[in-house]
């Protein structure tokens, strides 16, 4: 008879992580502002982003809406 192994301790899943990550889109949406002024908030580096690629952008949860509270 084999031992099945015990489980670990929960690990936070996929699921988890991409929830404290927002897209360009969801960001204007949270912040309800157009892609040009995000854009501008992050050239003005008022936004942090995360570079995931040349062309892939994502920006943290937390990070949005310390923004939003500063408005």
């Amino acid at each position: 008879m084999k031992h099945k192994p015990k489980p670990s301790a929960p690990s936070p899943s996929a699921s988890a992580v991409v929830d404290d990550v927002l897209t360009p889109d969801e960001t204007c949406r949270v912040l309800k502002i157009s892609r040009v002024s995000l854009w501008r908030l992050v050239r003005d580096k008022r936004i942090p982003v995360l570079r995931l690629s040349r062309r892939l952008k994502r920006f943290r949860r937390a990070d949005i809406l310390a923004v939003k509270g500063d408005k």
